[in-house]
């Protein structure tokens, strides 16, 4: 007779001989290229409204949103599901 306990100690051991393969990547850019990026947007009228005052907002505080990043990505990494940083800021590694 299957009991709850039995089926969850079943199904761990499923999942630890067939666990899915996690990869986390997070994307960052300098404050200069995001600053250029944003003015680039902002001057073309059809892509002027992707730029908000938000968004401005928190270029302006880049120092504090880049130490959360950083504090995220140390919280958040572990051996099973490392993060891979990828420099987006010259676009030639960008594609």
């Amino acid at each position: 007779m299957s009991n709850p306990t039995t089926r969850s100690a079943h199904s761990s051991g499923s999942l630890s001989t067939t666990a899915p393969v996690l990869i986390k990547f997070f994307l960052h850019i300098d404050k200069k290229e995001q600053k250029r990026r944003f003015l680039k947007l902002e001057d073309n009228p059809a892509t002027r409204w992707k730029v908000t005052k938000t968004d401005w907002m928190h270029h302006d505080h880049y120092r504090k949103w880049l130490y959360a990043v950083e504090e995220m990505l140390l919280k958040t990494d572990s051996g099973f599901a490392p993060w891979t940083i990828v420099e987006r800021t010259d676009r030639r590694f960008a594609t």
